[in-house]
């Protein structure tokens, strides 16, 4: 009897104690996350992310190293996982429970060589189907991660013409645009110049037809009762803190001076400061 009511004791004790974990899944994508080296925690997203915990302090925070493909399966399966900057997508709203909007930034853009603008004579803001239908050009993509509802739906359309590549860093899908075997990605501005480093000026940024010109995202943990109750309090405390001089500066930390202009403010002011 004694020892049932020990095991009992213990695996009580063992889940009260999980429900106080939150499994923070992140990769490796500079200059929003430095997983290691001597920008470690130095990422927009590394500095959110510990202005937010800081109130959070009745959980235990741990950092996951994994693919983005990883971490939404375990948000599927249930498990106590949460993931930062996520767009909202009718499939994820099945198994996410989302918070309030995180963090803005310039959308999603282009990234393709100015030799290929060139030869294709494109257009600042460029049609993604068009990219595909009229020049089938080769484009390379993380599985699982979502390019707003818009792209995703072109993507679908396409499959002929993507890579999928899971990997724990973006720099390997770079490498791979850098050396021809793909004409162009998707990803934000900031991203793309960073990872390309001394080849940035080689390539050029085009607005995508039929998405604005900022985006939001959001927080999204395991649609389960302890997801729900974690993004309750995170709702809580990113309603505090969302307006403050520290958080503005923390996302904005990688932008280049002219982004933070008075149109990004105006949209910071309007839009996200209200969802």
């Amino acid at each position: 009897m004694r020892i049932i009511l020990f095991s009992l004791f213990f695996l009580c004790s063992h889940l009260v104690n999980a429900s106080k974990i939150i499994n923070w899944y992140v990769y490796d994508r500079p200059p929003s996350h430095f997983l290691s080296g001597p920008k470690a925690g130095q990422g927009y997203l590394d500095r959110l992310l510990a202005i937010t915990i800081k109130d959070l302090n009745e959980y235990r925070h741990i950092t996951v190293k994994a693919t983005i493909a990883r971490g939404l399966r375990e948000m599927k399966q249930g498990k106590n996982a949460c993931h930062l900057s996520i767009f909202k997508t009718p499939q994820r709203e099945l198994f996410t429970q989302f918070s309030i909007a995180h963090i803005m930034s310039p959308n999603l853009r282009v990234i393709i060589s100015k030799k290929l603008v060139n030869e294709l004579n494109l257009p600042k803001t460029v049609s993604v189907d068009m990219l595909f239908s009229r020049y089938k050009l080769k484009a390379i993509k993380l599985p699982e991660r979502s390019y707003t509802e818009h792209v995703d739906k072109i993507f679908s359309k396409y499959p002929e013409f993507l890579y999928n590549r899971s990997t724990l860093s973006e720099s390997g899908l770079y490498k791979m645009l850098k050396s021809g075997r793909v004409d162009f990605l998707i990803a934000v501005p900031t991203s793309a110049n960073y990872l390309l480093d001394d080849s940035a000026s080689e390539f050029d940024s085009l607005a995508i037809e039929g998405i604005e010109k900022y985006g939001v995202a959001y927080i999204g943990c395991s649609n389960t009762a302890w997801g729900k109750k974690v993004i309750q309090k995170i709702n809580t405390v990113l309603i505090d803190i969302k307006s403050t001089d520290a958080y503005f500066n923390a996302m904005s930390s990688w932008l280049p001076k002219e982004e933070v202009n008075q149109e990004y403010i105006m949209y910071y002011k309007k839009h996200f400061l209200k969802n």
